[in-house]
């Protein structure tokens, strides 16, 4: 759940390329929510991919836009695999990913409830984002973002491609304007293009089923490599298209309902192979003027196989080595979730670490601490609106009972920087893991850590997990 704190939020810091991130909304411009001529995805997104009528007054009479429509067009990202990410900047999808991998997929489709789970917003896709480039990497809302409120709830997107890298990363951010409390189910997804061939390769919790015991999974097309027509449904491949891996969740994670149909997902479970067509659905509150934010990556590697063809000419991979390739990117993604450039204090819920505040070894989502260390841990403490780091009182900050560590020259090893390029100075305090487990702050079954301390006459205090790990990271 989302909560307003009134204490110090300490959150993850991940050091690198500084990337803006804005959850801002505009009530100047609206596309349509679902109406009875708008049934599903195919009807709704062709009027908005660049392979759909370029008319805009058919569009915009056919939907009763009016003057409402932004520009449209293909924005590209790069991947370090020579494939280019192809996205449509409106509805905020990737078109085709290279070698066929994708037809239309990471597109939004949502529904609201009331507090009492009065239905407010019926099923609606998203659109009207205008995603423009900010930088090489990043694709934000530009000048003509016009995505309408949905039940109160409005909606932003920005799409990041890591530099080196074969996948992108969504961040989709929910603001509440009404005055009471909404319940948002979000769902992510589309067409991965794999049709009547579409396979499920590997999955997180090494079944071949995906539910909610998985935090990653992958998809594949399998067929004959001779017979286009023939799937095979082998899920160690040869991928005849390229394989796609999905990081959709922390291990931690509440609000992930299931993997849906693409058009039902809040009502109707995705069928599994042979269906190319699904989305991720989640479901989770938001208070009265708070954001809430869903994260996901979507990696996408190389076919294996040409179809149809004779081998060895339609060969270009070996049989399961781009699938690894794709479990391994999502499978780390998943331990160690990529949210460089995203602002400190952002509430991301199916990464639920992010909202607890405080955050242990900057840049690792399961705090991973070692009993036999030597070594000192960081503790990152953000300024934000409604506090200054740098009016808290050193000595009395304390990691459960352990006071700040202190350096040869006898001063608190602490400093301040400006550690999210906001302007705001930030502290970085560090703690003894020695004394930590000298004063039996950590022990072999230590699952949480306090910070706690006092800033100008009032005390703050924050609890996180933590993970007790045999080996120094």
């Amino acid at each position: 759940m989302l909560i307003k704190r009134h204490v110090v939020s300490l959150t993850l810091i991940i050091l690198g390329s500084s990337i803006l991130v804005s959850c801002q909304w505009s009530n100047e411009t609206s596309l349509p929510n679902t109406s009875s001529d708008i049934v599903n995805a195919d009807e709704y997104f062709q009027y908005y991919d660049p392979e759909g009528t370029t008319d805009e007054e058919e569009r915009e009479d056919r939907y009763d836009l009016g003057d409402t429509l932004v520009p449209q067009g293909t924005r590209y990202l790069p991947s370090a695999n020579g494939l280019v990410w192809d996205i449509n900047n409106v509805p905020g999808h990737v078109i085709d990913g290279g070698e066929g991998a994708f037809g239309n997929f990471g597109n939004l489709l949502m529904r609201v409830k009331d507090g009492g789970g009065t239905t407010v917003a019926g099923k609606t896709f998203l659109s009207g984002f205008d995603l423009e480039p900010q930088g090489e990497y990043l694709l934000a809302p530009g000048d003509n973002y016009a995505v309408a409120p949905v039940g109160d709830i409005a909606v932003t997107r920005e799409i990041y491609a890591a530099p080196g890298t074969n996948y992108l990363r969504f961040f989709d951010c929910f603001t509440n304007t009404a005055g009471t409390l909404r319940q948002v189910e979000s769902g992510w997804g589309g067409d991965v293009k794999s049709r009547a061939a579409t396979t499920i390769s590997r999955t997180s919790s090494g079944d071949l089923t995906v539910d909610a015991n998985d935090t990653y999974w992958v998809s594949i097309e399998s067929r004959s490599i001779t017979s286009p027509h023939d799937p095979i449904f082998d899920p160690d491949g040869y991928a005849t298209d390229p394989p796609i891996g999905y990081a959709f969740r922390a291990f931690d994670d509440t609000s992930f309902v299931r993997i849906g149909q693409r058009d039902t997902p809040f009502t109707n479970p995705w069928p599994g192979n042979g269906d190319d067509d699904f989305r991720h659905a989640y479901a989770f509150p938001v208070s009265p003027g708070e954001t809430a934010c869903l994260a996901y990556f979507l990696d996408r590697e190389r076919e294996e196989a040409v179809t149809p063809g004779t081998p060895p000419d339609n060969i270009n991979f070996p049989r399961g080595s781009e699938i690894a390739k794709a479990e391994a990117t999502v499978e780390h993604l998943a331990e160690e979730p990529n949210f460089s450039g995203i602002p400190l204090g952002t509430c991301i819920v199916n990464w639920p670490r992010s909202c607890d505040g405080i955050d242990i070894k900057p840049g690792s989502y399961k705090n991973p601490l070692n009993l036999t260390s030597d070594g000192v841990i960081p503790v990152a403490v953000p300024s934000t609106d409604e506090f200054d780091a740098s009016t808290l009182d050193l000595t009395t900050v304390r990691l459960g009972t352990t006071p700040i560590a202190t350096k040869r020259n006898g001063k608190l090893h602490a400093n301040l920087e400006d550690l999210d390029g906001d302007g705001d100075l930030d502290l970085i305090a560090h703690f003894e893991t020695q004394a930590l487990v000298a004063a039996g702050d950590l022990t072999e079954t230590t699952t949480e850590l306090t910070l706690s301390g006092d800033y100008n006459g009032s005390v703050f205090e924050e609890t996180t997990p933590v993970t007790i790990v045999p080996d120094v990271l």
